[in-house]
């Protein structure tokens, strides 16, 4: 196989209720498809049809060539060329994107390389939910960043620019947790500012712009004509492991000055108030060094990065937040879950990290079905849960 300018690869999670839209992102990536410049490969997924209208029931779709499951395909313009086909498969899995990554790399070789990830996420959580199998899976994000970084590394290559087609995937745990090793793999990201479309990015026109922009065209040139050219309220982030790791430490020693502070007026240091953490998050912003590249203007009330707060009475969330990097040895977290007397010598968290899907607890699952079925009462968002879980034999 010749090698490209660029090799675009495209993992797309429709194993939800986003499965007609992972669809169109397909049919839109054939306005253009592949040239001898630009290799362009998909894996995607579509649910069934039936478990789709279950979870999605104010919207009508009918399945164009009536296939469901996970299949790769070389992207041609109007029609592309299948190459595999897998049944069902877990795409929250991040063993699926390790495949999915060795697979593209290696088959499609390529002076840069781009990875677009579509599909649902939760902030620090995860993202890429799947309700095919025997349970409602999501992809933890730092599980999510080792299959990347052992396909790659792996390979000896770098992915140069990641696309997060997902909402609210511009958090700085999810941006350190891609940078936290000296070795990682992604370079830049390319993201929505918040949340973006439920049908996605277009990806008609981003082939456009990667095939426009000339051999020698480097990452953060073609970032800039992406944020500025596609109709998408976007940021790019440049993954940088010194300032990544300058970042964290600005949060842990400001978060310490106000557990001193505290202690020393004879007070207990409890879980930061919203006040506390805007005055922590004030003092940092002046004084970090920026990751950020090109963006358009954020809304009113929005920043270019978020941050997690307003965790101490979730269990759930707490649990996968220990699991990031960001968490390890960090006041500011140990104060965001509420522990304030481990802040001297914060407990340690971002261990053990697999490869296996992470689990979604039901009302994970009522979250997402409900960003889906905005019209919908919170009654009728828990009929499409229980009648979800009884078609999949689900434990409620």
């Amino acid at each position: 196989m010749r090698e490209a300018d660029w090799t675009v690869l495209i993992y797309a999670n429709g194993n939800n209720d986003l499965a007609s839209e992972m669809r169109k992102i397909m049919a839109d990536a054939e306005k253009v498809g592949a040239n001898e410049r630009v290799h362009v490969a998909i894996q995607i997924a579509s649910l069934e049809p039936a478990l789709l209208k279950e979870i999605r029931r104010e919207f009508t779709w009918e399945e164009p060539d009536g296939w469901s499951g996970v299949r790769r395909y070389y992207i041609h313009k109007g029609k592309s060329k299948l190459l595999e086909e897998f049944g069902n498969v877990n795409m929250a899995d991040p063993r699926q994107l390790l495949a999915f990554l060795q697979w593209g790399i290696a088959s499609f070789p390529a002076a840069k390389y781009m990875l677009s990830l579509c599909g649902h996420s939760y902030q620090f959580v995860g993202l890429l939910t799947d309700y095919s199998l025997d349970a409602p899976y999501i992809m933890g994000i730092a599980e999510a960043v080792r299959a990347i970084n052992l396909a790659a590394n792996g390979l000896g290559k770098k992915i140069d620019i990641l696309l997060l087609d997902t909402c609210y995937a511009n958090c700085l745990e999810l941006l350190y947790e891609l940078g936290m090793e000296e070795s990682h793999a992604v370079q830049t990201v390319l993201t929505y500012l918040g949340s973006g479309p439920v049908e996605g990015m277009p990806y008609d026109a981003i082939l456009h712009v990667v095939e426009a922009a000339g051999p020698g065209t480097d990452s953060e040139a073609l970032l800039k004509m992406l944020v500025a050219r596609l109709p998408c309220n976007l940021v790019s982030f440049s993954i940088d492991y010194q300032k990544l790791q300058q970042i964290k430490r600005l949060f842990h020693e400001k978060t310490m000055e106000y557990w001193t502070a505290s202690a020393g007026k004879g007070q207990a240091a409890s879980a930061l108030s919203t006040a506390d953490q805007l005055h922590i998050l004030r003092s940092i912003s002046s004084i970090a060094p920026p990751i950020y590249l090109y963006y358009k203007s954020p809304s009113a009330g929005s920043s270019l990065i978020a941050v997690a707060s307003g965790m101490q009475d979730n269990f759930n969330l707490l649990s996968y937040y220990d699991h990031l990097g960001f968490a390890k040895n960090n006041c500011w977290a140990t104060l965001l879950r509420g522990r304030p007397g481990a802040c001297p010598n914060p407990a340690k968290a971002g261990q053990d990290i697999g490869l296996s899907p992470l689990k979604m607890s039901p009302r994970e699952v009522f979250e997402s079905i409900s960003i889906m079925n905005p019209n919908l009462d919170p009654s009728q968002i828990h009929l499409i849960l229980e009648a979800l879980y009884r078609s999949n034999n689900w434990v409620l």
